[in-house]
C-alpha cells in the first residue's frame, strides 16, 4: 500500500480520518479497515519534527491519485502487448 510506505518513511505520526474512524496512517490493517475508495473524503492529522514534509509528500500521493491512471494504463498496454502477441 503506496500510502503506507511513504508515511513510514517519516517520523512523525500519521492518523486518518474517514467519518467517524481514524486509522493509523503507518498500518496497512488500520487502513484498509477504512475502505477508502476513489473520491473518499480523509482527513490527514500528522504531528512530528517532519510533519510538513510528510503533509507534503502524502498530499502529493493523493493528488496524483497513486498514480492509478499511470499505472493503470502501463498495465493496460502491458496486456494488449500480450493479446496480440497470442495472435
Amino acid at each position: 500500500m503506496q500510502f503506507v510506505e511513504l508515511a513510514n518513511r517519516f517520523r512523525s505520526t500519521v492518523r486518518v480520518y474517514k467519518d467517524n474512524q481514524i486509522a493509523d496512517g503507518k498500518s496497512i490493517r488500520e487502513m484498509a479497515m477504512l475502505a477508502a475508495t476513489r473520491g473518499t473524503k480523509l482527513t490527514l492529522e500528522i504531528d512530528g519534527q517532519d510533519a510538513e514534509q510528510a503533509m507534503q509528500a502524502l498530499t502529493e500521493l493523493i493528488t496524483k491519485g497513486f498514480d492509478e491512471l499511470s499505472s493503470a494504463e502501463s498495465h493496460q498496454g502491458a496486456g494488449e502487448d500480450a493479446k496480440n502477441a497470442d495472435r
